[in-house]
């Protein structure tokens, strides 16, 4: 036994000295130190490397790392839509709705994806782009392409759109800290007027049977309002149901009702299409237990309660306790006239609160309740303007008594004219409910007359881009806040989200 240890320790000697003599290494100094008296064979195990990196055929242990896996890490329920940045539009667009490409946004996977703070932001429409300008820091951002109106979801974190892609008007949802966008509809109808239920789950739109875009002047209106139905997507279980003809919907604060603008079915002055008698419908968002909140006979007479042409534009007080909305009375004195009234949600008595004249915009009421701004736009003004001289915004105070004139009779109105402010086209409350975003011709300042300058073409121009302005009611506009905006955009002042 040692004699065959001592023969493998020689063997082992020389193959060392070998490769030692090869890297230059002295032979003599490994023989003399490897030389020595041989040993038993024991069975002691022989001791694991220190280095554990090296190969060797003993097993070593190794630390346990705490390695997410699918259980401790699900995987998210909906599938991610692509960005702008990494789908061309017109590849995006080719995808139909309701498949699993295509899966409407939920709140909750909202929440999950939510991975940027955003602060209060105005949103507006640049060249047919939707934009949004940060309050605080200043900057600006593009979100989507081809959008011809939006209406932001209440806590801030989505954007119901209206995009026209090859003559085509459907909805879409962008997630507003990614830019991820959700086709909703994709059929040959024109979608208009956006409005979000209060949980967020669903949207209400309407649909009209035309390729015509959706327009807020008379006959256009109505033409395009007999058309339509009051359609809702559920996000939840993207599903598209018809509830009502006619247009112009809004969802209560609770989400519950639903109000709309039933569909014209008289025609006044000879001209094609209906474009007179109606009524203001409230029902439930089943669609169910409807009834009708305002009533216009199409003719004007002593019974101001269904009087004029039309009623159309309803939107809701934030607290839902009023609706508000317009009575269209026609062509008078050289004059379109129209009658902004208000009444209890639950009784429908309208009150007069404002006249104007030509086509009103739905009104926009403060978060308090306690000032509603109406826009106007006098689109057959007699003196012959145009561009924004035909527009204004009114702030009326919710308190108070007076009398408004008109061709055929004094009204009894409630409330206080408490601001007008010429040549502006649109308005949205701060989240604060203290200040208003508006929209104003570019090159405006405070010493311009009240009617038309000897300056200024874009004042003049009907599609000229525009300026937002932060305006105090009572005071006036204080601040240039964007620049670059399209003619007419909507407006939305966003709350922030974190």
């Amino acid at each position: 036994m040692i004699k065959r240890i001592f023969h493998k320790n020689i063997l082992l000697i020389v193959v060392l000295s070998m490769i030692l003599a090869a890297c230059g290494i002295n032979t003599s100094d490994v023989a003399t130190n490897n030389l020595s008296e041989p040993q038993e064979e024991t069975d002691m195990p022989t001791p694991a490397p220190e280095n554990v990196n090296e190969a060797t055929d003993v097993p070593v242990a190794t630390p346990e790392i705490a390695t997410p896996t699918p259980e401790t890490i699900p995987a998210p329920d909906v599938t991610i839509e692509p960005t702008d940045e990494t789908l061309p539009l017109q590849q995006s667009t080719a995808a139909t709705p309701n498949t699993t490409e295509n899966v409407a946004p939920t709140a909750a996977s909202v929440t999950a994806s939510r991975t940027n703070q955003f602060g209060e932001e105005i949103m507006f429409l640049r060249a047919g782009s939707l934009w949004a300008f940060d309050t605080q820091s200043g900057r600006e951002r593009q979100l989507a392409e081809n959008v011809h109106s939006f209406a932001a979801a209440p806590d801030g974190t989505r954007i119901a759109l209206i995009r026209k892609i090859d003559e085509q008007f459907d909805v879409w949802v962008i997630q507003r800290d990614s830019n991820a966008l959700t086709q909703l509809t994709n059929n040959e109808r024109t979608e208009a007027t956006l409005s979000w239920a209060a949980d967020e789950n669903a949207l209400v739109f309407a649909s009209a049977e035309t390729a015509d875009p959706y327009t807020r002047t008379w006959p256009q209106w109505p033409q395009w309002c007999a058309t339509s139905d009051v359609r809702v997507f559920n996000l939840t279980a993207d599903t598209e149901t018809t509830i009502a003809d006619g247009c112009d919907p809004a969802i209560s604060p609770d989400g519950r009702r639903i109000v709309f603008a039933a569909p014209p079915t008289d025609t006044q002055d000879g001209i094609e299409g209906p474009n007179s008698t109606n009524t203001i419908r409230l029902v439930n968002r089943q669609g169910e237990n409807g009834w009708n909140f305002a009533v216009a006979e199409g003719e004007i007479s002593d019974n101001l309660v269904r009087d004029g042409l039309l009623v159309y534009a309803p939107s809701w007080s934030p607290d839902g306790s009023q609706i508000v909305y317009h009575r269209f009375l026609g062509y008078q004195a050289l004059v379109d006239i129209a009658i902004t009234e208000v009444s209890g949600s639950f009784d429908g008595q309208g009150q007069p609160l404002y006249g104007g004249a030509g086509w009103l915009l739905p009104a926009r009421v403060s978060p308090n309740n306690q000032l509603i701004a109406i826009t106007e736009y006098n689109y057959n003004d007699p003196r012959g303007l145009n561009g924004y001289d035909l527009w204004s915004v009114t702030v009326m105070k919710v308190e108070g008594s007076r009398e408004i004139p008109l061709p055929s009779r004094t009204l009894d109105a409630i409330g206080e004219r408490f601001d007008t402010l010429p040549r502006a086209q649109q308005v949205a409350w701060a989240p604060n409910g203290t200040t208003l975003a508006v929209q104003l011709p570019s090159g405006w300042s405070a010493n311009m007359p009240p009617v038309r300058p000897d300056e200024g073409a874009a004042l003049s121009d009907t599609g000229a881009a525009g300026e937002i302005w932060r305006w105090q009611p009572g005071e006036l506009p204080s601040e240039r806040l964007v620049e670059n905006v399209d003619a007419a955009s909507p407006i939305e002042w966003v709350p922030a989200v974190s």
